[in-house]
This record gives structure tokens, sequence and C-alpha cells, in this order.
């Protein structure tokens, strides 16, 4: 009280009457308080609380310095680590992989060792231990989990455009929690706020205005000026709580310049996980994309509901909108260190190298000045981004012009170059992709297809194209744009240790023709048979001329004594010796092959091998019976473990080598289909077959000499056909193998050829089966097709058989029986395209893989128009907006339909094509409205407008059981053999590396994403090159 009036008396003013009353003065009565109050307990209590809280501020104040030090430490340490390791691995001749716990199964899950065979860039990884590399394959258990999660209802229903991946993340990661309270904002509490400049700041909040409807205006102080700013462009001066980050969460980040760090508001793009070493990917909004810690964020105060509404420029709003709605499913090039991309700056496209990949990131280097730039790997600033960009605009277009007929693309074996992969980020709510199996009631097998009720005049057939390459779009004659896409490893490799015996299946001769779906259990088991056990005795050779009774001792009396076993250990069986010499050159350990016939000649190659057989007139053991890779081993047959279902050949003896059936997953029966090895022609289809129709050759040579074979020259003159019209004197089989795919074909000899069958070089996929196959049950896709044996490379494998379907019967019996096993023969129309001045993304891409041949940067450039690394044939068409091309992570502008003028695909079909096509510069071309259509071949067979389609759901061969995989080891080839008719070639399948023993044989089916309206085909091949997603 006494306080009180003294506080008065000092408001009102001191008199000194006053002082004289009381007999004190002001300055002894104010030390005469301050000394009272000092010895009061309550305020010695206070005082020393503060000081305690004081320090213990101070105390985590250091304790964060020291936190985030560590911090920076530690991510500094582990790269640090990983340029160690990659350098280890380089400096050891081995191939670094990044992958995480997610792909290796978890942390059960131990890694075998890896071992990169480096004599050939194609060959497979082999796996060293009795653990299954995490590294080429995702486990079996977590593709298992990925079918679990889509056959759950969905947890939300976002809405995406129709081009755009449909799928439902968790609440966590893609929404924010609605648990979480906003936190409060309080007068004098330090906040960031929003400059003109567009950069954040720390201030002081000194008022809150209220504006109406609920919202305030928050007026800031600077240390310069003050700001009345809304609750969108204040931030609170504290780093987040991980439960309150969500991707499309509206923050502020620390962005870092070199030695300059500023603070910009962006949206969160990734959560942290193991792939990007736990940090949040952050799309800026002036178009800039980082990596960035938690401790480095800032929570937007008041963000508004759609986050993306808050950022300024059209193009990145555009883009943040359309990412975020469609989360979790993120389109990304694939990208490897070292290859060559185009990427588009300031409205031309200019040739960059990949300089380094970090998660969702890629560091650009562009060519011409030296120039680096962090990109996001779905920027349609990558052309093969902008190139699925324009596929998407030109599918919707046609589904908006009510076209009849919007079909899938299949390419067997992609090119070499970047591909566009689907990521999910573990979270999916589409459904997985499942091998296209026959049911009994004829309905399509890919139950778990999202599909709309669509009108009866909407055809929509998914087809797989039997031409050995997919058009791209360009040209007058321009067709769908399909991404290209790359693959090289192989996928799903087999436990590595299995049973060293080999195993004979026994033909199975009654005249079963189908499978009765009743049986619950297969009566047969599986047979053994001791393993192969090389001669110890030695055979020595002594000169001589090699005759035909050098194989006296050993010629059966039946050619077929050993068929049914592996081709490659009957020359073995034979007496033949294959035998592996090791040396080491330069500190590098390499391996070689030679055969050792059973008169001791020595056999180092090929060559020597072919000559020794027609020299002895060997009609019992073929040239690509042997094998001079040290890798694919001839005695190392796969067992299965414990099959329910076994059945020794389901072929009813149809083909030369009995296919096997083995269920080890469940009781299920093998699918009720007709087996047919042959091609069925339908009411409408004629295949002229006559020998007067055929060109034939007159060799006495086994058709060794390709300049006076007639049917070599036919596919030597054939590739006359590609870009350049240069004929490559090397096209065809290559003692009996063929390395890749050759676009325009191959002839073999045939009927009218006096050649000998047998000793032919020139005769490959006429004799049919030869190597051994199983079909078996998977773990989440259906039947699949797996070899028994190890294949060499280039080896012929299978073909692809069914009933010949005109176009019209095709659509008419696939909208009542369905689609999935359909397969165009348009061999004509993609050599026409190619032929046209499309060019093989394969060719083109050769280097990419090393980036580093100025040889081959040198015949690039030449191609490009006299124009160092741009391109200066980019056009900026009115369909494609300008603005912010040279943002890191927004699209080219939107990309809209195509307009008059464009000439445009009729349908998109699922193509079983050998090699992906683009053109040169992945733009759309316009085609003159005076231009005259050109005639095409097809025409001229009585004015044919359609190809002709392979329908193998009810009849066909084991072709029709191969699965897809993004990082297939098959590859397609057509083939001509009985009718030299381009509209009818043989659809053969042939090994693009070598294949292990058990390992599934796949191949790309190359679909279009969103080209069929209403099905959504996630993948679960478990290639470490998964694009996620085929529909």
């Amino acid at each position: 009280m006494f306080l009180c009036s003294f506080l008065r008396m000092e408001v009102d003013g001191w008199d000194s009457s006053l002082e004289e009353e009381l007999g004190v003065s002001l300055d002894e009565l104010k030390k005469w308080i301050e000394e009272a109050v000092e010895k009061s307990e309550i305020v010695q209590k206070k005082k020393t609380q503060l000081s305690e809280l004081k320090e213990w501020v101070e105390q985590k104040e250091e304790e964060e310095a020291r936190t985030e030090k560590l911090l920076r430490d530690a991510n500094q340490s582990v790269l640090e680590c990983e340029k160690l390791v990659k350098a280890t691995y380089r400096k050891n001749g081995l191939v670094y992989r990044e992958s995480s716990s997610e792909d290796e199964g978890g942390g059960a899950m131990l890694s075998s060792e890896v071992i990169e065979i480096d004599d050939d860039d194609d060959d497979d990884v082999i796996a060293v231990g009795c653990c299954k590399s995490g590294l080429l394959q995702k486990t079996s258990q977590q593709v298992q989990k990925l079918v679990q999660m889509v056959s759950k209802p969905p947890l939300s229903s976002h809405s995406s455009p129709p081009a755009v991946f449909i799928s439902q993340a968790s609440q966590s990661a893609g929404q924010p929690n609605p648990k979480m309270p906003e936190d409060e904002l309080r007068i004098w509490m330090s906040i960031l706020g929003k400059k003109r400049t567009k950069t954040w700041h720390k201030g002081t909040l000194v008022a809150i205005n209220p504006v109406g409807n609920g919202t305030f205006k928050y007026k800031v102080k600077f240390d310069k000026g003050k700001s009345l700013l809304s609750g969108n462009h204040v931030a609170f001066d504290y780093n987040p709580t991980l439960e309150s980050l969500y991707v499309g969460a509206r923050v502020v980040a620390k962005y870092k310049d070199g030695n300059l760090v500023w603070l910009y508001a962006g949206i969160v793009a990734e959560m942290p996980n193991n792939k990007n070493r736990m940090r949040f990917l952050i799309f800026f909004d002036d178009g800039y994309a980082s990596y960035v810690t938690l401790p480095e964020l800032y929570p937007v105060c008041r963000p508004l509901r759609h986050t993306w509404e808050d950022i300024e420029d059209a193009s990145c709003r555009d883009f943040i909108e359309e990412y975020i709605t469609a989360y979790p499913s993120r389109p990304m090039v694939l990208l490897k260190v070292g290859q060559i991309i185009k990427t588009e700056w300031e409205g031309t496209w200019w040739k960059s190298k990949v300089e380094e990949v970090d998660g969702s990131l890629v560091k650009i280097l562009f060519l011409d000045d030296k120039r680096s730039e962090w990109i996001y790997r779905g920027s349609t600033r990558l052309e093969p981004m902008f190139n699925l960009k324009m596929t998407t605009a030109n599918t919707q277009e046609k589904k908006l012009a009510g076209q009849q007929r919007t079909r899938p693309n299949m390419g067997a074996l992609r090119s070499k170059g970047p591909v566009v992969q689907y990521t999910s980020d573990g979270h999916v709510g589409a459904s997985p992709v499942k091998a296209p199996q026959p049911s009994t009631s004829q309905s399509s097998p890919t139950a778990q297809l999202q599909q709309r009720p669509q009108p009866l005049n909407k055809h929509q057939m998914a087809r797989k194209s039997t031409s050995p390459f997919v058009p791209g779009v360009g040209g007058t004659h321009a067709s769908k744009v399909t991404q290209s896409l790359t693959s090289t490893n192989t996928l799903n490799a087999p436990n590595p240790v299995a049973p060293t015996f080999t195993q004979t299946y026994q033909r199975q001769m009654t005249p079963l023709t189908t499978v009765p779906a009743a049986i619950p259990h297969a009566v047969a088991q599986v047979p053994h048979q001791p393993a192969y056990r090389a001669p110890t005795d030695r055979i020595f050779y002594l000169a001589h001329t090699c005759q035909p009774a050098c194989l006296k001792r050993v010629r059966p009396a039946t050619t077929s004594m050993h068929r049914g076993k592996n081709p490659l250990l009957t020359p073995l069986l034979y007496d033949f010796r294959r035998m592996t010499g090791r040396r080491k050159v330069n500190r590098k350990m390499s391996f070689h092959v030679i055969y050792k016939a059973p008169c001791g000649l020595c056999l180092r190659n090929m060559a020597e091998i072919q000559q020794y057989l027609f020299q002895t007139n060997c009609d019992f053991i073929f040239l690509e019976m042997f094998c001079l890779d040290p890798y694919v081993l001839v005695d190392r047959p796969f067992q299965p473990q414990r099959p329910f279902y076994y059945i020794p050949d389901i072929t009813a003896g149809k083909e030369d080598i009995p296919l096997s059936c083995v269920n080890e997953i469940d009781n299920s029966s093998a699918p009720e289909v007709t087996y047919s090895k042959e091609r069925i022609p339908e009411d409408g289809v004629f295949i002229n077959t006559s020998a007067d129709f055929l060109v034939g050759c007159d060799c006495t040579d086994g058709c060794q000499d390709k300049s006076k074979c007639s049917c070599h020259q036919l596919t030597l003159q054939a590739t006359g056909c590609t870009p350049g019209g240069q004929i490559n004197p090397n096209a065809g089989y290559s003692y009996k193998r063929l390395e890749e795919c050759l676009p325009t074909g191959i002839y073999e000899c045939n009927k009218r050829c006096k050649c000998n069958a047998q000793m032919c070089t020139n005769r490959l996929v006429q004799h049919g089966l030869q190597v051994r196959l199983q079909l078996f049950k998977t773990q989440n896709k259906g039947w699949g097709i797996r070899c028994l044996d190890d294949v060499a490379k280039g080896s012929f494998v299978c073909i692809y058989a069914g009933k010949i379907l005109t176009d019209d019967f095709a659509d008419k019996e696939g909208l009542e029986m369905g689609d999935e096993y359909f397969a165009n023969l348009d061999h004509i129309e993609s050599v026409e395209n190619f032929k046209e001045g499309y060019e093989s993304e394969a060719h083109s891409q050769s280097s990419s893989s090393s980036g580093d041949s100025n040889e081959d940067e040198d015949k690039e450039s030449k191609s490009e128009d006299e124009s160092d690394s741009s391109d200066d044939t980019f056009v900026k068409d009115s369909y494609y907006s300008s603005s912010s091309v040279w943002r890191s992570y927004t699209t080219r502008g939107q990309v809209k339909g195509n307009k008059e003028g464009v000439t445009k695909k009729q349908v998109a079909v699922k193509s079983t094509r050998g090699i992906a096509l683009k053109n040169s510069h992945g733009m759309m071309v316009k085609t003159g409205g005076d231009n005259t259509p050109t005639k095409n071949t097809r025409q001229f067979f009585d004015g044919e407008e359609s190809c002709y389609i392979i329908d193998a759901k009810l009849e066909g061969n084991l072709g029709r059981y191969l699965n897809h995989s993004c990082s297939p080891n098959l590859f397609v080839q057509n083939v001509f053999v009985d009718t030299h008719d381009l509209r009818f070639p043989w659809v053969a399948f042939f090994a693009s590396k070598r294949i292990r023993a058990g390992t599934e044989l796949t191949w790309d089916y190359n679909y279009e994403v969103g080209s069929v309206e209403g099905k959504v085909l996630l993948c679960c091949c478990g290639s470490t090159e998964c694009r996620g997603r085929l529909l």
C-alpha cells in the first residue's frame, strides 16, 4: 500500500513540503524500498528461479547448437563414406548401386555378396551366397505385401487428371494430421515474415488485426521497417515436428547458394526415408528444388487450404497442384551417372550429361557451356518426361474425340536410354500387374484392374505388336509417342543354391490337348537323374585330318537319343570335353572355354567348332549346343522344391522338348488351354506358304558364306531400310545365336532351299523348342515360364503362337473374350516408320552408359544441325507455354491436346517390337493440310489398312505365359520361315543376356501409361529398374 502511494506521489510530483513532513528525502525513500524488496523471501525465490531458467535456456541453446553441428558432421561423414565406397567399388571394377532396407527386404534379410562380371555390359550379376540379393530384386515377401496393400480399400479419394497415375497414400504422408492443433500466435513473439523481395526475415509480431470472416492480419516489425501480412505470409521461428509435416505442407526453408543462406517459401515434396538419407525434398516457389534437414525448416503459421494457391508463378503453381494431387505416383526419369540426355534450357534442347544422382534430384552438366544445375527427375525439362507428357496429351485428346480403339503399347527390348519410372513411395492403391492368365469363365484374368463402365463403341483392346520397334511421334505419318524404356538387368534371380543333379522329364504320351481343371493334384512326380560326371580318362591328340570317322564311336543309332536333356550338355554326353582355363593379364583374371573333340582335337572358338562339325558330317550335335561363355554352366539344372502339383509335359508331346508344369505355391492346376505350337489362321486370313512364292538358296556349305546364300542376302538387303540406307553385312545369326534385335527381320532358309536342313547355319527358329523350360506358379503374377538350365546370350528360346485374326474380328472377340493375349503383326508399319526418319534410341544412346566417349559425342553432334549441343529444331508451339522453362521442377508449360494439323495415330498397341523408337528431338511435328498421304506397303495387299492379330487366349503355345519385367531377359525378333509375306512373320523370343537356371523368363510389355481409360496396373516385377506402373 505504501509502495502504491509512493508511486502515485512520483507520478503527481514530489513536493518539498512533503519531504519535510515525512522527514526523509526521495532518494533515501527509494533506497529504503529497494532494500526492503531485496530482503523479501518471495523476491529472492523468484530471482533464483529466473537465474536457473536463464542457465537452463543457455544450456539448451548450447545443446541445440551442438546437435545441429553433429547432424551436419554426420551428414558430411555419410557423404564422404559414400564417396569412399564408390571409389573402392570403381577401383575393384565393381558397380555401386544405391539401395535401401526397403529394397533389400528389411533389416532381417541379409544381402548376398554381389560380383559384377565386367567382361560384358549386358551380362547378368552373379550372386554368391545362400541369401537373395537385395540389390537385384525385391523379396517375394515384399511383393506379396504390395499385393495385399493394393487389395485393401483405399484410405482417401484423391482425384487426379486422367493422364496421371491415381493412387492413395497414407494420411501422414500426403495429408495434414487433423489431430495436430494450430499453434497460437502471441504478441511480441519472434516470427518470420515475407518481404517484397520474396525472401523471409526474422521479426517481432506487434499486433494482430481482425479483417473479418475469421481471418486476421499480422503486423510484423523487422529490423528495418514494418509490414502488415496475412497468415500465409508469416511463419513460426522454430522447427516443426515430424508429425506436423506431410507432402504438400507449406514451409519456409533455408536455401544455400555457396556461402549465402536465404529463407524461401516452398512445399514439402518428399518425406524423409532411407533412399533420400532422411531429408525433406522442398519445391521452392521460384522453381528450384533442394534437399533440406528438419532443423532447416520453419512452418508457415496459417497456410492456405490448397497450398499451391500461394505460389505466384502460374507454371509452378500448376505443376505443384498436379504433383500434390497425383501423389504418391511420381513419374521420374531413371538416370545413371555418365548418361547423355537432352535437357531443355531457355526454350532449346541441349545435350547434357548426368554428373550425379541424389535421390529425386539429378545434377546435369550442359556440355556446351560446362554449366551444372540440379533438376528434379520428374521435370519435363528432361526429354523423356517431356515425351511422356506429350503422349499423355495425345491420349487424352483421342479419348475426347471418341475414337473407336485405344490399346496399350508393349515392346520387348527397350533401348539403353533413360526411362521414366513411376514411384509410389510405398503407398499404393491401384492394382498390381498380373500376368494374363485364362480363366474358366473366359473373363479377363486381370481382375485387379480398376475399370469404369465404358460405352460399347469404346473398344479398349490390349494388343501386343510383333514388330521389332516402337514408333515415336513425328514425321508425316506421326504415330503415338511411346515412352522408350531401358533395361539391362535380369529379374527375379532364383535361389543361387540348387541341388547339383540332372533331371530328365519323361514325355507324357497320352493324347491330351488340355489340362483338366478338376484334378486337384498331379499324380506324376518330379523325376531325378544322377548328376553328370565328366570322364576322368585323358584324350590324346594324334595329327590327322578330321573326317566322319572321328565320331564313329560316339555316333548314335538315332539322333534323338538325348533329346529332352540340356542342349548345352549334349556334346558332353557324346564324349566331347568342355574345359575352362584361366589366365591373369594386368592383374585381371580372365576365363576361356575350349572344347576337345572325341578325336582329341581342341576347338578354341565357334569358327573351329563349326568347321569340325562340317568335316565330320555331324548330324546329331548342332552348333547351338556349344557355348564358350565361361559363366554359363552346362551342368547346373534347376530342381523345384516340394511341388504340390506336377505334370511332366503339358504339350502332350507336341513340342520336341517336354514342357513340365509345377506348382510350389498351392494345389491349383495348370490353366486349361489347347496347346498348339503352330499359327492357326481363322476366317478371313490366308497365309500363302507355297514354295512357289519363296526365295531359296542352293548352298552346299551350310550357308556359311552370306554373300552366296540367297536367304542371307534377303536379311542383309532388308537392313537397307534403316535410316541412312546402310546395309549391315553382319546382320542375321552369328553361329546360331542372335546378339541383338534386327528391326527389319530375319529370313531363314526354307523348304525351297537345297541346303542341308540339319547343317544349315541359317535355320534356327524353325527347329522349334530346344531349351528346357517349365511352367510354374509365381508368387504374385499367376503362371510364368522359367528355364531349367543356364541359357547363353543370344539363344533362341521360343515363339509366340496362337490364332491369327483380322483386326475387325479381333475387336469383336476382344470385347467378348478379353484382349490380354492379343499381339499385333505390325512388322510393315514399324519398318516404314523406321525408314521415314525415325532413329533407334538404342543406337543414339549407345554411349549413354559411359558418357565419356568423345568419338560417340562427335558422331552424335554431326547429326544435330551443326549446333554444338543445342537443338535448333526445337519447336515453340502455341500448344506449350514458354514461361518458367528454366525452372528445376516445373513442367515446360501445360501440355495440351493436339490441335488441327497434327497427324494422329488411330490405335495404340501393345507392342512386341524389339527396339523402342522416337524422333530425334521428341517434339510434335505438324503436317500441312495440302500434303497428299502416301500409300503405305500394307495397302498394296488388296487395300488392307490394319494389321493382323495373334490371339493366344484359348489356343496357343508357351509364349503366352511369359510375364512382364522392366528389366527383361528376352527380346522379340520377327523371323520369316514358311512365307515371305511381310504380313505374317514368326514372333520369336531370344535371350538378351545369359540367364541362370531357375530364372523366370520375361519380356517388357512396354505398355503406355494411361492409354486405357479406367485401367490401372501396378508393376510387381521387383526389378531395380521397375517403373512402378504399366497402365
